[in-house]
């Protein structure tokens, strides 16, 4: 199965927001948002991770997010109906 793409983040709220598309109708856009792992450190019984979400523009890194709870997350309309 396809994984679904993400086409649009907003950080953080109100008045103090961020927004990173791959929407080409925008000046200030990226090629493409991945939702990576970034290795933190080892831990006792396994590597400490945190999810962010990483933006490329002309296959170069341009930007990155890390993962929190004030994060809204678009993605690929095609997505949008779920099969249950």
């Amino acid at each position: 199965m396809e994984e679904p793409k993400i086409t649009t983040i907003y950080a953080g709220s109100g008045d103090m927001y961020a927004t990173y598309t791959v929407n080409p109708n925008k000046t200030n856009r990226y090629d493409e948002i991945k939702e990576e792992q970034k290795f933190l450190g080892k831990g006792i019984y396994n590597d400490i991770t945190l999810a962010v979400y990483r933006c490329y523009r002309d296959g170069e890194l341009k930007a990155e997010i890390e993962s929190c709870s004030s994060l809204t997350i678009m993605y690929d309309e095609k997505f949008k109906k779920l099969p249950y």
